[in-house]
């Protein structure tokens, strides 16, 4: 849970407060997407503060389940979007697709097994 809400922080908070460097890793000044930026960013933070907020948590089975499928959804879908879209035309996007993909496929076993309560 902490390394998702790093991931999820690391991506969010530089869009928030500077979207102009989303135009700057694609390579694409034509185009303003500053308003999306942020609010993907928006939602990023706060999947980076559910995940901090829900650490200690036991997580999987019946236990915090929605934090669980909303990740593992979240990911997933982002991760797959970002890795059709990048291709190999773009090996940033298609990075971050791919450590989505690893975190969305944690989650998808965190979701799916019966959790233990040992740390």
């Amino acid at each position: 849970m902490l390394a998702s809400s790093i991931w999820y922080a690391a991506v969010s908070v530089p869009l928030v407060f500077a979207p102009g460097l989303f135009n700057v890793l694609l390579s694409n000044d034509s185009v303003d997407a500053s308003l999306p930026v942020q609010l993907f960013a928006g939602a990023f933070f706060g999947f980076a503060m559910l995940n901090y907020m829900a650490r200690g948590n036991l997580i999987g089975g019946i236990y915090s389940r929605p934090v669980a499928i909303a990740n593992f959804s979240n990911l997933l879908i982002g991760g797959l979007a970002a890795t059709k879209t990048g291709g190999f035309a773009n090996p940033r996007i298609t990075g971050f697709g791919v450590v989505c993909l690893l975190f969305a496929t944690a989650f998808g076993v965190v979701l799916f097994r019966t959790p233990t309560s040992g740390q």
